[in-house]
């Protein structure tokens, strides 16, 4: 018996061959079949072979994955580490998949230590109030955020839905740059991390409403925002977001 998820891939947390949401660890039918390189519909004609020795492992689950070329969505099958292993086993003679194998028992390794540090991080009170602080203060950017918005769309503005992302990225970007993508890059900071986040939420802010003040031109403020938080991040550093070593 399989459990349809309604989940997309932009969804999840961290990770380009094992995922990791934050609560488990898994891969899915479309990382194996590009890293075997094999079609997709391959995987699933050997998923769908093995489905009753897979499901005595863990219940399959599916979940919507990229666009396919007809640019309608995937559906792909979430696996854990003992079904995908299994799945490269049963690929004899698919010598990619054998070397696969290892990379894939690594990668699962790493994103389970990241998971428990995780877990162990959300746990620790002193976390959590920093934690709350910043969401306090992220509020407090965005409402000026919304002033913001409207200040550009009078000044002839025509996509204002992409600004918060922009200055969003301009923050990560100058203090906590990251080679991985994450759902909520806060809630995979540090203490110390949450605490210049909070500094850089209330430089952003404060470069918008001077920004609005004097009568910038819209683009103009972006550039002052990207200004201020780099000259920040050159008096205090960046604070790489380090996530996962494959190699450990």
């Amino acid at each position: 018996m399989t459990t349809s998820l309604t989940i997309s891939k932009k969804e999840l947390l961290i990770g380009k061959l094992v995922f990791n949401n934050g609560k488990e660890v898994f891969t899915d039918s479309e990382v194996l079949a590009r890293e075997c390189g094999v079609e997709h519909c391959s995987i699933k004609l050997l998923i769908k072979a093995h489905q009753e020795e897979l499901n005595e492992v863990c219940e399959l689950r599916f979940q919507i994955g990229t666009r396919d070329i007809k640019k309608s969505r995937k559906i792909v099958t979430q696996l854990d580490e003992s079904q995908a292993i299994y799945l490269l086993m049963v690929m004899r003679g698919n010598e990619t998949a054998k070397k696969f194998r290892i990379t894939l028992i690594k990668q699962f390794k790493a994103q389970k230590k990241l998971l428990n540090r995780f877990v162990s991080q959300r746990g620790e009170n002193s976390w959590q109030v920093v934690r709350e602080i910043s969401k306090k203060a992220q509020q407090k950017k965005t409402d000026v955020f919304k002033k913001f918005v409207e200040y550009a769309v009078d000044q002839g503005s025509g996509s204002p839905q992409w600004y918060y992302k922009l200055i969003t990225n301009q923050e990560n970007k100058a203090l906590f740059p990251s080679e991985e993508k994450f759902l909520n890059t806060r809630d995979v900071m540090s203490e110390e991390q949450l605490i210049f986040q909070i500094s850089t939420n209330q430089i952003s802010e404060k470069a918008l409403i001077d920004g609005m003040k004097q009568g910038m031109f819209y683009k103009d403020i972006f550039k002052l925002v990207g200004s201020r938080l780099e000259t920040y991040a050159e008096l205090v550093g960046n604070k790489p977001i380090t996530t996962i070593d494959i190699k450990g």
